[in-house]
């Protein structure tokens, strides 16, 4: 995965999530996310609001990645 870094296809955002999706609709291919951590402002995430967003944020045919944490 780290190799796709490196591609000219790739746009890497490394920023609040919920704010870029609010300002991309329909815009998306991929979305990765990591919902790893649920303390102050990673609790966002989980909220279902978030993963509607994320679905309004990807292309028809787009893709979400979601790793999460077991509990």
């Amino acid at each position: 995965m780290v190799i796709g870094y490196s591609s000219f296809k790739l746009t890497f955002h490394d920023s609040n999530g919920s704010e870029l999706m609010k300002q991309n609709l329909d815009a998306f291919n991929l979305i990765i996310t990591n919902f790893s951590d649920l303390i102050g402002f990673a609790e966002s995430p989980f909220k279902v609001f978030n993963y509607q967003l994320m679905e309004t944020a990807l292309k028809e045919d787009g893709i979400i990645y979601c790793q999460d944490k077991c509990q």
